[in-house]
């Protein structure tokens, strides 16, 4: 599944931490994804319809525009039902969970995710 033909896809990482998503952002490039990050809600629906990334790392609490929201709008952009959207939060809890799902966001992870952790979920997704 790590085969580098499956690695070449777009993944947009999106948190109102910079560190944070430049952090994740780096390790997936060295992982070899082509991967970008913006930091709100709203700078992640510009950069997706620029990039039409097939992988969107969400964090979910982010002011102005949370990452439910941000989740729930690129799904009604074009490109939008074809990405899988991935929250990558500190909210655990099964309520949190819940929203995700309601916001049709396909995997949810909680920080911090382990490298392996990313690299086995973008290999799932990779392959289909």
């Amino acid at each position: 599944m790590t085969s580098d033909s499956l690695k070449r896809f777009r993944v947009l990482v999106v948190d109102d931490q910079p560190d944070a998503a430049d952090t994740v952002a780096r390790l997936l490039s060295l992982m070899g994804y082509e991967a970008r990050a913006a930091y709100s809600g709203r700078e992640a629906l510009q950069l997706f319809n620029e990039l039409q990334p097939r992988v969107v790392l969400m964090d979910l609490g982010m002011p102005e525009m949370s990452g439910f929201e941000a989740a729930a709008r690129i799904r009604l952009m074009p490109q939008g039902t074809a990405t899988t959207i991935v929250a990558l939060t500190a909210w655990g809890d099964d309520m949190n969970r819940r929203l995700s799902h309601e916001a049709s966001i396909d995997y949810h992870l909680v920080k911090p995710a382990a490298a392996e952790t990313l690299e086995e979920v973008l290999g799932r997704i990779g392959v289909h």
